[in-house]
């Protein structure tokens, strides 16, 4: 929900947008990966860039059976959290 959070926020600029946008990719796939069946009209919330009560119960669902370490490795993966600033 975050990462959907920062990607629509207003300073934030279209590079950043976009790794964000791979991390949430990435998320997403990996929840499929430990049965999440939703994550297409999850992916569809967090693109509107709407928060909600619903959207939250959602993420909260697609991410429970995933292992914390397997999230922080795809963070890592992602370089996200290294790279924000925009290279050029």
């Amino acid at each position: 929900m975050l990462a959907g959070t920062v990607a629509h926020a207003p300073e934030t600029s279209p590079w950043s947008r976009a790794r964000i946008n791979e991390l949430i990719d990435t998320l997403l796939a990996l929840a499929v990966v430990h049965g999440f069946e939703q994550s297409d009209a999850l992916g569809e919330m967090l693109a509107s860039g709407i928060s909600s009560k619903r959207i939250w119960t959602i993420a909260e669902i697609a991410f429970i059976e995933v292992p914390l370490s397997e999230i922080l490795d795809a963070i890592r993966r992602t370089r996200l959290y290294t790279d924000l600033q925009d290279p050029t």
